[in-house]
């Protein structure tokens, strides 16, 4: 659980920095409507918006293995010290707002649904997969994708093969190893956003 703890925050860290550079650029565009920041969680699901089909060209061309992933954290770690300045503002006005002694019921209460959530979570990430497509094509999608490129006519193995979904290149981006094998917490992950965001308002 904390592997996938710590896959959790990883991917925070990537899909956040890439949605603040996509904001920062609408913004420097002059597009309505950016002038206001946007709450982390938010910022965090652009950032997957972005990446879904640069990944997806990826997978056109590479697998998406160790290299590619080191690849692109070395990209976000580039942003990261690019932005260091509005990260670490962000981290202030944030901190500021959990001392505020209005904010701290509300604090309380919103972590202690999403520790009760989160708990949940955790534990439903750990157990065998009971979707059948899991086990009938989506496990063998995302190995496909970790060890080759896209491969012309794989769907003549199976059909299922040949389906294609924005969702499995990013799953394999942030696929993370663990003494029992590959780990896919990006779901979750999401979940953990939307909730943080509900409990939030």
């Amino acid at each position: 659980m904390l592997t996938l703890l710590l896959s959790w925050l990883i991917t925070a860290a990537v899909t956040t920095v890439v949605g603040r550079t996509a904001w920062s650029w609408l913004r420097s565009k002059g597009v309505p409507g950016t002038e206001e920041a946007l709450p982390l969680e938010w910022l965090s699901l652009l950032g997957l918006c972005v990446l879904a089909p640069v990944v997806g060209g990826i997978s056109l061309s590479w697998a998406i293995s160790t290299s590619i992933q080191l690849v692109v954290a070395a990209s976000v770690l580039a942003l990261m010290v690019a932005q260091r300045t509005e990260i670490s503002a962000d981290f202030r006005q944030g901190w500021q707002a959990v001392k505020h002694p209005n904010n701290r019921y509300s604090l309380l209460a919103s972590l202690a649904i999403l520790g009760v959530l989160g708990i949940r979570l955790l534990h439903q990430s750990t157990v065998v997969p009971a979707n059948f497509d899991s086990g009938l094509y989506h496990f063998q999608t995302l190995k496909w994708l970790n060890e080759y490129p896209t491969v012309p006519g794989l769907g003549n193995l199976h059909g299922r093969l040949a389906f294609n979904s924005s969702w499995f290149p990013l799953l394999s981006l942030f696929r993370y190893g663990s003494p029992v094998g590959a780990m896919y917490g990006l779901g979750a992950f999401c979940m953990c956003c939307c909730w943080e965001r509900w409990c939030g308002q």
